[in-house]
């Protein structure tokens, strides 16, 4: 992993941390209250956020498909998050969606950014002899170092017309 990615994956790593923690309190918790049995009130935060994930996966492999459980999923984390402040109030309520709002933000521009990341990948020299390669494919293009950066075929490259 390069490290530009690294340092946009960790905050997000810890966000992701400290929201599954109180939305997994929070979930049990609504679980506990409506009557469900205390292993099925475990259970429910890992369908919730296993949702979340499915939808997640799902979007990062191209089908739009994945906003159905992506958007599901966040609204059910939500509703537990908002029902577990409820009883003690408004503010109380909202400061408790805070941190699955945090995590579903954060998520979402980490994936835009990866994406677009691998859609327009920096052109580096190679340590082969001079000439220009794309990093995920590492396949030499037909200029060399001294030209003036232009990569004949770059657009065909980027499109998948090389075979």
């Amino acid at each position: 992993m390069n490290r530009p990615v690294l340092l946009a994956a960790v905050p997000v790593a810890l966000v992701a941390l400290v929201a599954g923690t109180v939305s997994y309190s929070h979930i049990v918790n609504l679980g506990l209250r409506t009557g469900q049995s205390p292993a099925d009130a475990h259970l429910l935060p890992l369908a919730v956020d296993g949702l979340i994930v499915a939808g997640s996966v799902i979007l990062a492999a191209g089908s739009a498909l994945g906003w159905l459980g992506l958007v599901l999923g966040v609204g059910a984390t939500l509703f537990a998050n908002l029902e577990s402040g409820l009883p003690h109030g408004e503010l109380a309520a909202i400061v408790a969606t805070w941190p699955a709002i945090a995590f579903t933000v954060a998520s979402f521009m980490l994936e835009r950014w990866l994406r677009l990341q691998v859609s327009n990948p920096p052109v580096t020299e190679s340590p082969r002899g001079g000439q220009f390669v794309t990093p995920e494919c590492d396949r030499p293009a037909a200029v060399s170092a001294s030209s003036n950066g232009h990569v004949p075929g770059w657009s065909q490259a980027r499109s998948g017309g090389w075979s």
